[in-house]
């Protein structure tokens, strides 16, 4: 089939495998494995930009949902590990393509010639260099973030110094986790509230079967925000 939408049974998430791509240095051979890769798989109008989702049928779009997660996993999968992370939260195939492009069109514009003597000057001069290289790279990460992460990116920009994509990464990972965790103990609360037998003080005591007790006690696990008294009940922390 010609249908770029269409998934053969044999495209899993590890039918396409390359040498990872490590930085800019090997860039250029990587890009070019990757796109004969997705030519014979049909899917390279899914980082080019030339299969769009469509707007006029559910169906369709579902199914380019589908494809665009699939070459997404394609992607990361032959990335290293920290260039892997960079591109955790970027939903489109053809936006970590674009971003991988103007990452290696930076350091391209950059590139020095090499130094036979490195002097004290040339030292600060490089690391400058490098500095905004690592800042470019920073702000096109922060630009790709979803508009939920707004708090967290002004937060970044406001750091002094600025932090490293790594280290942006890991707050996204950090935030994307205590929404879950708080997720989770909104969710339990509510199932939890008809449960309420009795008030000690300022403290309430839960009366729980076994299977709310379990989750209870995995939820203090995470958060370390609940505990069980000896005769198998719960209540919550001062």
């Amino acid at each position: 089939m010609q249908n770029p939408l269409f998934l053969h049974p044999s495209d899993g998430p590890l039918s396409v495998s390359i040498p990872k791509l490590q930085g800019s240095g090997d860039y250029r051979s990587w890009k070019r494995l990757f796109e004969i890769q997705l030519s014979s798989k049909r899917k390279l109008g899914f980082v080019n930009g030339t299969v769009t989702r469509s707007t006029t049928s559910e169906v369709e779009a579902i199914q380019w949902d589908t494809c665009n997660n699939r070459v997404i996993s394609w992607l990361r999968n032959n990335l290293s590990e920290n260039i892997k992370q960079c591109v955790l939260f970027v939903n489109s195939a053809h936006d970590i393509w674009s971003l991988s492009s103007l990452w290696e069109e930076i350091v391209s514009m950059n590139r020095l010639p090499t130094f036979t003597t490195i002097t004290p000057e040339v030292a600060n001069f490089l690391a400058v260099i490098n500095t905004m290289k690592e800042e470019a790279k920073l702000f096109q990460f922060l630009n790709g973030l979803d508009d939920k992460y707004g708090a967290q990116r002004s937060q970044l920009l406001m750091m002094t110094p600025l932090p490293t994509v790594e280290m942006a990464c890991s707050s996204i990972q950090q935030e994307d986790v205590q929404r879950d965790v708080l997720r989770n103990t909104d969710n339990y609360v509510v199932e939890a509230s008809a449960m309420y037998s009795s008030r000690s003080g300022d403290r309430f005591v839960i009366n729980e079967c076994a299977r709310c007790v379990e989750q209870r006690v995995n939820l203090e696990k995470s958060v370390g925000l609940l505990w069980v008294t000896p005769s198998g009940t719960t209540s919550t922390k001062n």
